[in-house]
């Protein structure tokens, strides 16, 4: 059976990841996500900090 695994950025999606057991594969979202992340730390006055990486 596979498991998938969504790895967040406080409440954006950024990852995902599928494990059937034996293998495990990561699939990074479209990078409108990744701007999606930026912006948000950008107006939250996260980037750049450590609290951007504590996000994940």
């Amino acid at each position: 059976m596979t498991t998938y695994t969504i790895l967040y950025w406080q409440e954006i999606p950024s990852l995902v990841e599928a494990t059937d057991g034996e293998s495990t594969s990561k699939a990074q979202l479209s990078d409108r996500f990744q701007d999606l992340i930026d912006r948000t730390a950008m107006r939250r006055n996260l980037a750049g900090t450590d609290a951007y990486i504590e996000g994940f």
